[in-house]
């Protein structure tokens, strides 16, 4: 197994908070932040970020801007 470092616990991070690790790599991610005075507030700061994006409101444009858009596409392509 590959000794974590705090190297590569950041290149892990992201796969760590997209779920796309391994039971096992999740566990020894978690481990290393745990007693890592470097990655554990990391860890914590990422986990906050997600938790407080997730309580934002779905936002709705307030026009649709697709038609316009659509439009220059045709122009563009009719050149």
């Amino acid at each position: 197994m590959i000794a974590m470092t705090c190297d590569r616990f950041e290149d892990r991070l992201s796969a760590l908070m997209e779920s796309d690790v391994t039971p096992a790599e999740r566990q020894l991610l978690e481990s290393h932040a745990d007693g890592c005075e470097r990655c554990g507030p990391l860890l914590a700061e990422m986990r906050g970020i997600v938790r407080d994006a997730g309580m934002l409101p779905e936002l709705q444009p307030s026009r649709d801007l697709w038609n316009g858009i659509a439009a220059r596409i045709e122009e563009l392509l009719s050149v």
